[in-house]
């Protein structure tokens, strides 16, 4: 593990220790960079804790100042299931999201049961099976089982709701041809994150679509994917604008042939017939008989 990575799970583990001398508490975990050994130098510390109930009046009275955390935020959510917590301890800065257990298995329902999409909910799973385990080793792992199980309603609900590409003429002629690169730009990571969020429901990945992060250890972690996608992701960013659009049409080709090679049961066929769409330069006005 990086240097940034260790030293944030052992202070995590202190920070733990402090909410989960709580009788209510039942989970306590590390997600984000740090647990996926990912952490730099300005790297956040995502901490989830789980109640059974939520101590509203203990939490307001900033469990981490004895051990000096500085707290600037506390935002209860969602008709108080949900608490919001920012510390500063030292020059670290400490994010800590409580949930109660009620919120916490509605939420899971939602997705499993339900095919939900939502954002807020889908990050909270995937960064639940990322986590590393600070206090209640054995009930996390009863979840994490459950969780791992991606159910094929929501697979297929990411891809359907996901595949929906531009033709290639948009980004050269009413972006690059215009020299309009916000439009072009704006456009080019609308298109790419839906392809991750197509690949997320191809590889049973948990996905927000809202904020997606760290796309290049996201395709890293899928099986099914184009080949070389981190490099070819990063190039349409950081490469030659003019070969992005070309280079992105290609990634869209791919992708689409693994939608029709391990979800038989989506069709591509409007994706498809987009990606063929072409215009022609109109210099006249056309007839148009009444």
């Amino acid at each position: 593990m990086n240097e940034a990575s260790a030293w944030r799970v052992e202070l995590a583990r202190e920070v733990a220790a402090v909410y989960a001398k709580h009788p209510q508490v039942r989970m306590v975990s590390l997600g984000g960079s740090a647990a996926r050994n990912l952490a730099d130098a300005y790297s956040d510390m995502d901490m989830a804790v789980y109640w059974a109930a939520i101590d509203h009046k203990w939490l307001e009275g900033t469990a981490l100042q004895p051990s000096g955390g500085r707290r600037f935020t506390y935002r209860p959510l969602f008709d108080n299931l949900v608490v919001v917590e920012q510390y500063f301890v030292g020059e670290a800065k400490i994010d800590v999201a409580h949930f109660a257990m009620a919120w916490w298995e509605q939420s899971v329902d939602d997705v499993l049961e339900r095919a939900s999409m939502d954002d807020e909910k889908q990050e909270v799973l995937d960064g639940f099976l990322s986590a590393i385990v600070l206090y209640g080793e054995d009930e996390y792992e009863r979840w994490r089982t459950h969780i791992a199980a991606y159910p094929a309603a929501l697979g297929r609900a990411m891809i359907e709701r996901n595949m929906h590409f531009y033709p290639q003429w948009v980004l050269e002629q009413q972006g690059l041809a215009r020299n309009d690169l916000l439009g072009f730009y704006a456009t080019l990571c609308e298109m790419m994150r839906n392809l991750l969020g197509v690949l997320a429901g191809l590889n049973g990945m948990y996905l927000s679509m809202e904020k997606p992060k760290r796309s290049a250890d996201l395709l890293r972690r899928m099986a099914i994917a184009p080949a070389d996608a981190v490099a070819r992701f990063e190039a349409l960013l950081a490469g030659d604008r003019a070969a992005a659009p070309a280079d992105l049409a290609a990634l869209i080709d791919e992708t689409l042939a693994l939608v029709e090679q391990h979800a038989p049961g989506v069709s591509t066929a409007r994706a498809r017939e987009v990606q063929r769409l072409q215009v022609h330069p109109v210099e006249q006005k056309p007839a148009f008989p009444m």
